[in-house]
């Protein structure tokens, strides 16, 4: 998630209250739905070597 950061800041400049609530919702959704992707590529990745 350290590459999340520039968003993090991105969205306090932005918006406040429930707007970035919900964008942040949004991308930690978002988030693991990528996360469960790369695992699910590394582990196919894996067992062809």
């Amino acid at each position: 998630l350290k590459n999340a950061q520039p968003f993090w800041l991105s969205l306090d400049t932005r918006r406040h209250g429930k707007n970035a609530k919900n964008d942040f919702l949004k991308f930690l959704k978002n988030a693991q739905i990528f996360c469960l992707l790369m695992a699910r590529q590394q582990a196919r990745e894996g067992c062809e070597k």
